[in-house]
Parts: structure tokens; C-alpha cells; sequence
């Protein structure tokens, strides 16, 4: 995993920076937030690109990673457009860290991508006393099959 990071940082580096003077003109306040959202995506890029390498090994599905990467890229960017710095959360009194929002939302969307593929499998979770009975019930069930 630590590789394709690296092989990924170098072709970050290799694209073009986005500076104020590449924005669209605008006026004020609207050119000042059009700023600040360029550089969170360039800053959170690579968090994103560890979301989408975590959950490819997780979910065993690292031939559709360029794929999961757009999704990631994707859920940066709109969760970057409907971040709001001024709610504050109710434990700590304090805004929301973007990290933590962004966390959950390309998390979420990464999953949903992965859940809509034909060859992932999301892991479902059962309960060790259900895997007893259908253990057990897989059981009676062949006995009586061969009687």
C-alpha cells in the first residue's frame, strides 16, 4: 500500500498547481471561499487516495480502483462544497474538523460504490448465537435427510 502512495505522490506532483490567478474572476467573499475549496481538495487529496486504497485491499477489489478513486475524488469535492465551518458540534463546543467530516462522507460514498459493484462483497456480520443455530439446524437437517 505504502507503493502505490508513493508512485501516486509523484504524479500529483507532475500536474499543474491551481493559484488564485488560474480562478475564475470573481468578486469578493465568492473568489475568497473558490480559494479556500481549491486548496482543501489539494491538501485532503491524499486522504482521499487512502480511503480508496484502504477500502480496495479491504473489500478485495483493487482491479477497480481507478474507479474507487474517482468515487473518493468525487465525495472530497462535494463534501468540500457543503462543509460549513460555523456548526459547531454539541460535545466539544468547537467546529467540526473537515478531516473528520470528510472521513465519513468518503467513507460512506466509497462503500455504497463498492455495495453497487457486482464482484464486491460488503462483510456481513452475524451473530455468533445465529451461527450456532444455523449450524445447528444445518445439522438436524441432515440427519433427517438421511433416514
Amino acid at each position: 500500500m505504502g507503493r502505490e502512495i508513493t508512485i501516486l505522490r509523484r504524479k500529483l506532483k507532475e500536474l499543474p498547481k491551481h493559484d488564485e490567478a488560474s480562478l475564475p474572476e470573481r468578486d469578493g467573499i465568492n473568489g475568497r471561499i473558490a480559494l479556500l475549496r481549491n486548496q482543501i481538495m489539494e491538501s485532503y487529496y491524499f486522504f482521499a487516495l487512502q480511503f480508496a486504497l484502504k477500502y480496495a485491499h479491504e473489500y478485495r477489489v483493487m482491479e477497480c480502483l481507478p474507479e474507487i478513486i474517482e468515487t473518493a475524488n468525487d465525495a472530497l469535492m462535494k463534501t468540500a462544497m457543503s462543509y460549513n465551518p460555523f456548526k459547531i458540534n454539541p460535545v466539544t463546543e468547537r467546529p467540526y474538523a473537515f478531516g473528520t467530516y470528510a472521513g465519513k462522507a468518503i467513507g460512506k460514498s466509497i462503500k455504497s460504490h463498492i455495495g453497487s459493484l457486482s464482484y464486491g462483497r460488503l462483510p456481513v456480520r452475524i451473530p455468533i448465537n445465529r451461527i450456532f443455530d444455523i449450524y445447528y439446524f444445518n445439522n438436524q437437517a441432515a440427519a433427517c435427510n438421511t433416514k
